[in-house]
């Protein structure tokens, strides 16, 4: 005689073949769907039309990262060449690009004063008290200074 109950029941036993029929459902319920006499082509070719579009989206947005992506590389290569290259420039080029550096960081870039001689650079004037830190770091990161004499007045 079989004495189970109800509570010796496991949902798990009955699992497999209720979805299975319930994957049969759905597939036949596609079937019908994409296969109906009166709106079945439409429905397939629309269905086409889409995959192919977000195939082909799909395919131009990975070209854009990969390009991107290059551009990146070739920046960071460009950028390692550059820190790494020592070059011999006037002290007039070089008194330039600290002032093109200064109208970047600065906001009384016109009261701050560049001396160079043989790459080391002598800034005088007065800058705000905020602004100095970042005045001094940006002449030390212009290419081809070698030293920095900060004699600047804080305002």
């Amino acid at each position: 005689m079989n004495t189970s109950t109800w509570r010796d029941w496991d949902y798990r036993d009955a699992a497999g073949p209720m979805l299975s029929f319930f994957f049969g459902m759905a597939a036949g319920a596609a079937l019908m769907y994409l296969f109906d006499p009166q709106r079945g082509a439409y429905r397939r070719h629309y269905l086409r039309d889409k995959s192919v579009r977000y195939a082909r989206d799909t395919g131009r947005a990975i070209a854009r990262q990969a390009d991107y992506r290059a551009g990146q590389v070739k920046g960071m290569l460009h950028e390692t060449r550059n820190a790494l290259a020592t070059e011999d420039v006037s002290d007039e080029t070089l008194r330039e690009r600290i002032r093109a550096e200064l109208g970047h960081c600065t906001s009384h870039a016109h009261a701050v004063e560049v001396d160079v001689e043989d790459g080391c650079v002598t800034v005088r004037g007065s800058v705000p008290a905020e602004e100095e830190d970042n005045v001094i770091s940006a002449i030390r990161s212009v290419r081809s200074v070698c030293d920095v004499d900060n004699q600047l007045s804080v305002t």
